[in-house]
């Protein structure tokens, strides 16, 4: 599938951009929350208050919830679900109601509100078998075993995965069946039937393979790796890890980063590197602390104490365990805060506050029955047992390990079975009595057996062996556990060397990864700074263009105007000169009538007097020369006008 084809987003039909934005999420979630928000955006806008409208709102809005919980934006996920419920209640659709509800159980779940989600789940599994869609009974019973999976009830939700597999078998979903088998597959490897589990997860990455589901191979890898751990296989462990660590950061999952660097911490741990683990821990810490995610928090500040302890430096140690005391009181996480008392007895333990230590351990049992069961609590009796051997009440010590190995042997915890023998042989020494010294003998036998068919023996176990066969009187067997428990020292120096190239390797690698990462995010960044740059260099040359052509507009129209005025200011001109030109005609010619009529007083008429006595030829004489002179007067004022515009014209040219 290419995620960057766009031709089903251009479709109008709202149920397909749905789907489109669903296949979408797989790969690249943060795109699909994007195109979400601008359906929701143009469904507001539009609103025309009708059911129809309602219901496209109300999907989109569930599928953004969706999204949003896997990013662990709870709050807004669980507004958006809400709103998905109520719509879907006034159509009275089981199935669409079932999915909101499967997401705000999914918020609850996240929020480490165990009891709310499992009731949120159940009522959801109730819609979902109305509906009768296998679909969406599938995805339901499905998260239903999630829930007790995260309480740490393991078979109950194994019970759960595997009624979700069955159906989305019988439908061929193989998107739910894909994750049926992965959840499968983890809840056998944490009962220790890790064969079977690897089969679940094989075929759950062949399935997202064929899907091209990443995130669906995110959770597969990571929760493989946490097997191949449990195995004792680290290079693959890590592996798988880096594997997963790495799709989470190209899908911007930073919940899931932050798992995987605290699963990374685990491996780490497991390698007696505490340093590094507790590095990795500090960047998942950051990340959680980011997400407002107390459940992760809780879990970071437990184990970041536990490594604390391992270097001895319990004054951090302590910090960490009461400030992971806090958040889980406040997460409601029980299981939690009873690892947190459990912790605390340790750091009091190695602090020599004995008493203290005793009281953690009680509160700590107290709340793992609570959640899991009396199984839960074998270790805590061994760790009060060696408190109650150092303070020297072997006969307490002797009778809390006895109610240890009981418990071991009811739940089968072998492990323990065997540690809590050791533990309660070694103090039976300390009665020196004869009933002790018999039961010792048997102890001894049982634990004898255990080493030759384990491979998982420490050199401490070696060494507490060779003790209790050292006051049997078994010289020669005490000599050859010395020698195996010195032989185990040997090897943990020895591959101490060998881990830390391993470690050096594995960082190299995360770190080439890193690197690479880096150069790609940054390629893209810059493509698509050179993309925003042109775009803009292109509006700008547009904006310009256009200001551009509306100033020529108006310079065109100022320039008509302009015209105009000047030809009304040219025959304005023209008007004037000519009026000037005539006045000016006409006032010479006033004068030269004067000084005519002043000749004729003075000059023509004693000659005409002289002429003719008679006054009648006198004046016709007179208006005889004046009606003479008015072509010369029209003459005149003819050419002064021509002078004047012709002098106007050119002044105007210029």
């Amino acid at each position: 599938m290419k995620t960057d084809d766009a031709e089903p987003w251009n479709q109008a039909d709202k149920g397909k951009q749905l789907e489109y934005i669903g296949e979408l999420r797989k790969n690249d979630p943060s795109k699909a929350l994007s195109l979400l928000n601008t359906i929701i955006v143009e469904v507001d806008a539009s609103s025309t208050d009708n059911l129809e409208s309602d219901m496209d709102n109300a999907r989109a809005r569930l599928l953004r919830a969706s999204i949003l919980a896997d990013l662990r934006s709870l709050d807004a996920a669980s507004l958006d679900a809400d709103f998905a419920l109520d719509v879907f209640k006034r159509t009275e659709n089981s199935g669409q109601i079932a999915r909101a509800m499967n997401i705000q159980a999914t918020v609850q779940l996240y929020s480490a509100n165990f009891e709310k989600a499992l009731t949120l789940f159940t009522e959801a599994r109730r819609y979902a078998d109305e509906s009768g869609n296998d679909e969406i009974r599938s995805l339901v019973i499905n998260n239903v075993g999630a829930a007790y999976h995260n309480a740490g009830n393991y078979n109950a939700a194994l019970g759960y995965f595997q009624e979700s597999l069955a159906i989305a078998e019988a439908c061929n979903d193989r998107k739910a069946m894909a994750f049926g088998h992965n959840v499968s597959g983890a809840a056998l490897s944490r009962l220790g039937r890790t064969d079977e589990a690897e089969e679940h997860f094989r075929k759950s990455f062949a399935l997202y393979e064929s899907l091209d589901d990443k995130s669906g191979l995110m959770r597969a890898y990571s929760d493989f790796a946490v097997m191949q751990n449990q195995r004792g296989d680290y290079a693959e462990s890590m592996k798988y890890h880096r594997m997963s660590l790495q799709l989470s950061l190209e899908l911007g999952l930073t919940y899931s980063q932050a798992v995987n660097y605290g699963n990374i911490a685990v491996l780490y741990y497991n390698h007696k590197d505490y340093t590094s683990s507790i590095e990795y821990l500090k960047k998942a810490l950051a990340i959680h602390e980011s997400n407002n995610d107390i459940l992760g928090i809780t879990s970071c500040f437990s184990n970041i104490a536990i490594l604390n302890v391992e270097l001895a430096e319990y004054d951090d140690a302590l910090e960490y365990a009461l400030k992971g005391m806090d958040t889980a009181k406040r997460s409601g996480f029980k299981e939690l805060l009873a690892l947190n008392y459990r912790t605390l007895s340790s750091i009091y333990q190695n602090q020599q506050r004995y008493d203290v230590a005793l009281e953690h351990i009680e509160k700590s049992k107290e709340v793992y029955r609570e959640v899991q069961g009396e199984h839960a609590v074998t270790g805590l009796y061994l760790q009060e047992g060696i408190i109650l051997a150092l303070l020297g009440k072997n006969n307490d010590a002797v009778h809390v390990f006895r109610k240890g190995l009981a418990n071991a042997i009811d739940n089968k915890q072998h492990d323990l079975q065997w540690n809590a023998q050791l533990l309660l042989a070694e103090s039976l020494l300390h009665l020196d009595t004869e009933d002790a010294g018999s039961e010792v003998r048997t102890l001894y036998d049982e634990i004898t057996g255990h080493f030759d068919t384990s491979n998982t023996i420490g050199h401490t176990e070696y060494e507490k062996a060779a003790d209790i066969a050292a006051a049997l009187n078994k010289y020669e067997e005490a000599y050859t556990y010395m020698k195996s428990a010195l032989a185990k020292h040997n090897d943990i120096s020895a591959g101490y060397h060998t881990k830390q190239i391993l470690t050096l390797k594995i960082e190299r690698e995360l770190a080439a990864k890193e690197k690479e990462r880096l150069m790609v995010e940054n390629e893209r960044e810059l493509a698509q700074r050179d993309a925003e740059i042109y775009r803009l260099r292109n509006v700008e040359l547009e904006e310009k263009k256009r200001v551009i052509e509306s100033q020529n507009e108006e310079l065109l129209m100022k320039q008509e105007q302009l015209n105009t005025l000047n030809s009304k200011l040219r025959q304005s001109l023209i008007d004037l000169g000519e009026l000037t030109a005539s006045r000016k005609a006409r006032t010479v010619y006033m004068i030269f009538l004067f000084i005519l009529f002043v000749l004729s007083e003075v000059v023509v008429e004693p000659v005409v007097d002289f002429i003719t006595a008679s006054v009648l030829w006198g004046m016709v004489l007179r208006f005889g020369a004046v009606l003479l002179f008015r072509p010369i007067e029209v003459y005149v004022e003819n050419r002064m006008v021509q002078r004047r515009r012709s002098n106007i014209l050119s002044v105007v040219s210029e």
